[in-house]
């Protein structure tokens, strides 16, 4: 295959005249001469290939007339162009091994962008490292510390009535704050029982309180916003028991305190009696927490006595409440017991007289 049927291979392969001019020069280093010279006068390298083809056509058409042989210039030519030229594989996958294909803008673009991706990475990890080197601190193993801290729970003193542990009930519980208060005694009596008495003791753990206590009957006033009168503190004890009475629905509240003997005659005419003027006022706040009313009223309490299981006759004074709870409140000898119904009260009274004979 002469040079004129390989370049018109190659062209029909796709492959343009700069890189088929560049293939000939590569495999015929002998013809760089008439290359250079073509090039000197500005040829072009479809210029140079169209020159070659048309010398080796005339070529062909004086040998095929059967003119005079060409000169020695001429024959140097026609060598240069024939038979010393290795034309250029005409197999187009041959050609492109050979000849690489010239990028496209879609590779080039995907070779920008991984480019660039790695610069980034290379950057922020370069970033990393110095921050970690320069601005985060060494951490120091941390070994693990048994820290010992004191509990103290405060020690309740006995009910000041009769429980019984075959069928009473005990319940503890600690607060920090005033809600923490409320929120156990609704739950509590909304539990369903077997008619139990239950003993509530709170355990005070709110800021103010330097070390857990046993909440006291000022305290109790205090989260409902009971107003007492000035002297009941000075003649009642705050430490008090406080009670659920289960065997009613819904339970009913109350709870014992105690008092001098000798008191006696002062905190029911200094101290309850001038209270029951405004008590249904004071205890606004307590009955508005469990959705019952007690009217405000200038009546006087009413009076009622009750004789127990034991014989014995006391008075319970007593103002009802429009729903199931009322004010109910009694004086023994040395005790004050308060209640939200007339049965609870009547089962506290008959405690407190269990209580004394033991």
């Amino acid at each position: 295959m002469n040079i004129v049927q390989s370049i018109r291979k190659a062209r029909e392969a796709g492959i343009d005249d700069e890189r088929i001019l560049q293939e000939i020069r590569k495999q015929n280093p002998q013809k760089e001469a008439f290359f250079k010279k073509a090039e000197e006068r500005g040829a072009s390298p479809t210029q140079i290939l169209n020159e070659m083809i048309t010398q080796n056509e005339n070529e062909k058409e004086k040998e095929e007339r059967g003119e005079e042989k060409p000169t020695k210039k001429e024959e140097v030519l026609s060598e240069s162009s024939e038979g010393k030229v290795t034309p250029p594989k005409t197999n187009k996958e041959e050609v492109l091994k050979e000849v690489p294909p010239k990028p496209t803008e879609e590779s080039k673009l995907w070779v920008r962008i991984f480019i660039t991706l790695g610069l980034v990475t290379l950057s922020a990890l370069a970033i990393t490292i110095l921050y970690r080197t320069f601005f985060v601190p060494t951490l120091e193993p941390i070994s693990p510390q048994v820290v010992e801290k004191e509990v103290h729970t405060p020690r309740a003193n006995p009910p000041l009535i009769e429980l019984y542990p075959e069928k009473d009930d005990v319940q503890r519980f600690a607060i920090s704050i005033d809600e923490e208060y409320l929120m156990n005694l609704r739950r509590i009596m909304r539990e369903e029982r077997g008619g139990e008495v239950i003993r509530l003791i709170v355990e005070d753990q709110r800021e103010e309180t330097s070390t857990p206590r046993v909440a006291t009957l000022r305290d109790f006033f205090s989260v409902f916003d009971i107003e007492p009168p000035e002297k009941f503190f000075e003649l009642v004890e705050e430490e008090f028991t406080l009670l659920v009475y289960t065997k009613e629905s819904p339970s009913a509240i109350g709870f014992a305190t105690s008092f001098d003997t000798e008191a006696r005659e002062d905190v029911e005419w200094t101290v309850m009696r001038p209270w029951e003027e405004r008590m249904e006022e004071d205890f606004l706040g307590f009955f508005g927490f469990w959705d019952e009313d007690v009217a405000i009223t200038e009546e006087d309490f009413r009076s009622t006595d009750y004789y127990g299981d034991r014989g014995r006759s006391d008075s319970i004074r007593y103002r009802e409440g429009e729903g199931d709870m009322g004010i109910y409140y009694s004086l023994m000898d040395d005790r004050m017991i308060f209640a939200t119904s007339m049965e609870a009260a009547e089962e506290f009274i008959d405690r407190y007289h269990a209580y004394k004979e033991y």
